[in-house]
């Protein structure tokens, strides 16, 4: 079987009530579940992942786990140059994909899976 990650979209009243709920969680008590640091193209950047069940209560279908990806860009020397967070939701079972596999998903854009297609649905908001 094929393996795939399909990007789902949600309407703009859809997506706003997910990023509610995703962005009321209590992230700040997540341990940071992965880690990883690329140096290159003259930066060095640290992304990082926390990863919790997903709520029952989810204004969004088939979900299992949530996910709040960061990344951080400085140059050689240390100095900030950016920083990004995104929420997610991911369709795999914590057994199916764990926080290496749902950061795989996201930060190589692949699937490392074989079964069912698993969906990956990410939230930024600008200007915050």
């Amino acid at each position: 079987m094929s393996q795939s990650v399909i990007y789902a979209a949600a309407s703009a009243p859809a997506e706003r009530a997910l990023f509610d709920a995703l962005d009321a969680l209590p992230w700040g008590q997540v341990p940071i579940a992965h880690t990883a640091t690329d140096k290159g193209h003259g930066r060095i950047t640290t992304r990082t992942i926390q990863v919790l069940p997903a709520p029952e209560d989810l204004p969004f279908p088939h979900v299992s786990q949530v996910f709040l990806i960061e990344r951080y860009v400085t140059g050689l020397r240390g100095q900030p140059i950016s920083a990004v967070a995104a929420l997610g939701v991911a369709s795999p079972e914590p057994g199916q994909a764990n926080a290496v596999d749902l950061a795989g998903y996201e930060f190589g854009r692949r699937s490392r899976h074989a079964g069912n297609s698993r969906y990956l649905f990410m939230l930024t908001r600008e200007g915050q």
